[in-house]
């Protein structure tokens, strides 16, 4: 019997790296092998990942990661084998429309997500949505104004996406002022080197719990 039951793993940064078409945007065969063989001996693979989990659906295809995965920093849980949402936690509307508005009057590049789409400024468009493609393997809608686009969508993660420390500086004076209903998490890409991205979520919600909202799914001790 397997003294592992599951093995939690991030994707940027852990099983995909910044050589295009060697481990980005997608891991090497040998890495995609390796994860198909420990699922099929009975562990569950968890990709904890702040992507869209339509970024990251060709590694559990490829892989047959056929157990509940976590997408978009936390905000929902998926089933793979039909592809149904289990948990989805949106952000209060009026809140999302705040914080866009402020960002934007700042001229920091925000892009906004649903479970499965997202969205930018079309005003905005620049290298970092370019680099941002290739990496999401996905390109972004374009709106004319992204505030009147958070009106009439389920926002689950807002992504502030900074080049300078005075831009991070700017992005965590205004979240300062929301830090009691919703969650930032600053990350890194390794091919997407210099810039930070904070991704913003529901108050509670970050990779770590809605990994431990699995775990407890499928009854295995977090311990």
């Amino acid at each position: 019997m397997n003294k592992i039951k599951a093995i939690i793993l991030d994707v940027d940064g852990v099983i995909v790296g910044d050589k295009e078409g060697f481990n980005a945007p997608y891991p090497p065969q040998v890495v995609i092998n390796k994860l198909k063989q420990i699922r099929e001996n009975g562990i569950y693979v968890i990709l904890c990942s702040a992507k869209p989990y339509y970024s990251v659906k060709k590694i559990v295809d490829d892989a047959h990661l056929n157990n509940i995965q976590t997408a978009l920093a936390g905000a929902i849980l998926i089933d793979p084998t039909n592809l149904q949402v289990i948990k989805k936690h949106v952000i209060d509307v009026s809140i999302t429309i705040e914080l866009v508005q402020k960002f934007l009057e700042k001229n920091i590049y925000t892009e906004i997500y649903t479970t499965d789409k997202y969205y930018i400024q079309k005003s905005q468009k620049n290298v970092v949505t370019d680099l941002h493609n290739f990496t999401l393997s996905s390109e972004p809608i374009m709106v004319k104004d992204l505030t009147e686009q958070t009106k009439n969508s389920e926002i689950v993660k807002i992504l502030p996406v900074t080049k300078t420390a005075k831009e991070k500086q700017i992005v965590d004076k205004i979240f300062s002022d929301y830090g009691s209903k919703l969650m930032i998490g600053w990350s890194t890409h390794p091919a997407i080197k210099g810039y930070f991205f904070g991704n913003i979520t529901a108050s509670g919600i970050s990779k770590k719990q809605s990994v431990l909202d699995i775990v407890e799914m499928y009854k295995i001790k977090a311990e």
